[in-house]
């Protein structure tokens, strides 16, 4: 994993987090065609993650191969007397390019996990 570098997502990756997004539907798709996937049109897809990483509560990681966005992982911290402290990776929280190593998700988790724990 020396290749990768890992930092906070922000509003300036929706463009290529939604192409891994789409990437990601279309595959799953392919595989349980009995899915009804809602956010196979781009601009819901860009709308889904625009208004996950506004929600205040959303932490995420992107993890980039030579420069270009190539997976990411954003949970919302929810903190409640039922649930306790924990976050919360939605469908839309997670991609990760096609052509990469599974484990990606992994190290993306490893990553994650230390500002999620610093918000609680």
């Amino acid at each position: 994993m020396t290749d990768y570098q890992f930092r906070a997502i922000t509003g300036q990756d929706i463009p290529s987090m939604t192409r891994l997004l789409m990437a990601r539907q279309e595959r799953e798709s392919q595989l349980f065609p009995f899915l009804k996937n809602s956010f196979l049109q781009t601009g819901r897809t860009r709308e889904q993650l625009q208004n996950l990483l506004a929600s205040g509560n959303a932490l995420g990681m992107g993890v980039f191969f030579h420069g270009q966005l190539v997976g990411y992982l954003v949970g919302t911290i929810r903190i409640d007397t039922r649930t306790g402290r924990c976050v919360v990776v939605p469908y839309e929280g997670a991609a990760i390019a096609e052509d990469q190593p599974a484990e990606l998700i992994r190290h993306l988790y490893a990553e994650a996990s230390v500002p999620w724990l610093d918000h609680g």
